[in-house]
């Protein structure tokens, strides 16, 4: 296990890294108080045909699958972000009814 030495005290790797991840609980609870989505960063990205499946580094997981169409790496990670983001494909697709559509605003 590696050991650090910041401003003389030693500290292993161990301790750095549960640290961090309370750090990182806290500023989600910070966001979450005050209304703003942090979106973790993916920890895993497994691509299992048809399942693309992302754990993420605060500790939860999105599995999203291809259903009657060629399984897709680029694709399944698109999905999984957006389900991350929106919490379930109907909210993204609620978001994208409401969207504006430039090109037909032209015609």
């Amino acid at each position: 296990m590696k050991t650090f030495e910041i401003k003389g005290l030693a500290i292993n790797e161990e301790y750095i890294n549960l640290l961090q991840r309370f750090a990182g609980t806290l500023l989600v609870a910070q966001c979450k108080h005050y209304g703003i989505h942090v979106i973790p960063k993916p920890d895993q990205i497994i691509f299992n045909p048809p399942a693309t499946i992302v754990n993420w580094d605060d500790g939860t997981k999105t599995v999203v699958k291809t259903h009657d169409e060629p399984f897709d790496k680029e694709k399944g990670l698109a999905m999984a972000f957006m389900r991350k983001i929106y919490g379930s494909r109907n909210a993204f697709l609620k978001e994208l009814s409401n969207a504006h559509d430039q090109s037909e605003s032209e015609e």
